[in-house]
């Protein structure tokens, strides 16, 4: 039977897969209210709709299990979160995508910011409520930015329906924490009061952590765009400076070709000027009757000799 509570309930460790990729591409039409609020937010598939829960703050909603409240509000809890995609994917017709609750062993290991909380009451772990959704046998968890998988140490779980939670959870967290309490007496646990408090105050801790993580992922993915931006700038500014260097070089190049055809030209245009000059002589020469004198170097070596 499903959450019958032990003495030692037997642990199994569960892996949540991150991978909004491996989720059904079920495009959002406006066939209803949850539709509607994801198109208008720019979602035109399911894929789309989680990785905007997924970054959605931290935070306890007014209304729990109002799967509207939380987008209007833009917060929301683990259980929230999933709730409201589960919701969207029956509202899209789709019943595949499950809704699981689970009581998982709490530790410091699992949230370290607990761990003050739970060394004060003398505890090393306790009992917690998560939602998390499964698709065809794998189990995710899109309740927050976190790269990875994560793991839990399972006590219990069963599928549940979206219109059952919160209010499900509770009457089966506490159903849980009483017969463990009852279970473990004289152990020195704190009465079942004190539990109670002291998850409310977990529950508080872990939603602080989350929104912190959040934000600083978030600052992490800003800093990195804008390095990134910053590198495409460098590789643009480089690419023109380069692309300008090659161009004053061609225009460099162009120019000293120019300016030598140039002067070759006017040395070959002095050169034909010279022989036409020697030519007209010796055609004035020939009128008159006579040689011109023949002034190049090779005659003059020959009269000095």
């Amino acid at each position: 039977m499903l959450f019958q509570t032990r003495p030692e309930p037997r642990l199994t460790e569960l892996t949540l897969s991150r991978r909004v990729e491996s989720m059904p591409l079920l495009d959002i039409g406006g066939d209803g209210p949850l539709a509607d609020a994801f198109l208008v937010r720019g979602a035109v598939d399911l894929q789309d709709a989680i990785r905007f829960v997924r970054e959605l703050p931290w935070g306890r909603p007014s209304r729990p299990g109002d799967p509207l409240c939380v987008l209007e509000e833009g917060r929301g809890t683990a259980m929230d979160k999933h709730i409201l995609i589960a919701a969207l994917a029956r509202e899209l017709g789709n019943e595949e995508l499950e809704l699981v609750l689970g009581i998982y062993q709490m530790t410091a290991q699992t949230y370290p910011d607990v761990a003050d909380a739970l060394k004060a009451a003398g505890l090393t772990s306790m009992p917690e409520v998560f939602v998390w959704l499964r698709w065809y046998g794998g189990d995710f968890d899109f309740s927050s930015t976190g790269s990875g998988p994560r793991h839990l140490l399972l006590l219990q779980s069963e599928a549940v329906r979206p219109d059952q939670l919160p209010r499900y959870a509770e009457l089966r967290y506490d159903d849980f924490l009483m017969r463990f309490l009852l279970s473990a007496k004289g152990t020195g646990l704190p009465l079942l009061d004190a539990m109670l408090k002291l998850h409310e105050r977990c529950v508080d801790l872990i939603i602080a952590a989350e929104e912190d993580r959040r934000l600083s992922d978030s600052m992490l993915a800003q800093e990195i765009g804008k390095a990134e931006e910053d590198a495409r700038h460098d590789a643009v500014v480089s690419a023109e400076r380069a692309a300008d260097e090659a161009s004053r070089k061609e225009k460099e190049l162009a120019e000293a070709d120019r300016e030598r055809k140039e002067a070759y030209a006017d040395q070959e245009t002095q050169r034909r000027s010279r022989l036409m000059d020697k030519a007209r002589a010796r055609a004035a020469a020939a009128r008159d009757g006579g040689e011109p004198e023949d002034d190049s170097p090779a005659h003059r070596r020959r009269r000095t000799t």
